[in-house]
Order: C-alpha cells, then sequence, then structure tokens
C-alpha cells in the first residue's frame, strides 16, 4: 500500500506507529525530495508496481514537495497499515 505525507514530521511519526504495531523495516520505504527541485519519478513509480494513475499523481505530488509512503502488507494487515496512515495525515492515491 501506498500513502502521501505533506510533512516529514507526520511521515515519521506514521512509520514509527507502523513499527509499534508488527510492521519491520524491511516492511517500510519512504520517497521524497528534502530540498532543492524533485526529477521526474514516474519511471521509478511504475517499476515498483503502482498503476499508472497513481505513479502519475505521486509524481506530480512528489514535484511539488510530498513524500511517499511505501508499506508492504499481507491482506489482513492492509487496515491496521490504513488505520496508522490516515491517524497521521497520510493521503491514499485515487485508486485506493
Amino acid at each position: 500500500m501506498t500513502a502521501l505525507f505533506w510533512e516529514l514530521s507526520s511521515l515519521g511519526s506514521a512509520i514509527e506507529a507502523l513499527l509499534h504495531t508488527g510492521f519491520t523495516d524491511a516492511d517500510i520505504d519512504a520517497v521524497g525530495i528534502l530540498s532543492g527541485s524533485a526529477f521526474d519519478v514516474s519511471g521509478f513509480l511504475d517499476s515498483v508496481g503502482l498503476p499508472g494513475v497513481d505513479a502519475t499523481y505521486y509524481s506530480n505530488c512528489l514535484q511539488d514537495g510530498a513524500l511517499l509512503l511505501i508499506i508492504r502488507t499481507h491482506h489482513q494487515k492492509r487496515n491496521t497499515a490504513a488505520e496508522v496512515v490516515s491517524r497521521y495525515g497520510g493521503v491514499l492515491p485515487p485508486s485506493q
């Protein structure tokens, strides 16, 4: 599952909460540009298997300063991950 965050501190809090709910470091990745201009990441997003509409949406948001959280989860833990993301202000993509 994936989500966008607009604040680095919110992303950090979400990651910490995910780790406390049983996710591991290997389950979680974050992508973003902390300073300077963002490059086109649509090819990267496509290569990690995001649907085209999500890859375009995320690429545009990353260029505007957003941070992308990627959570590898099994179906059983998807609701837990979604609740954590929502609690800390994460935004799910159009397809989710």
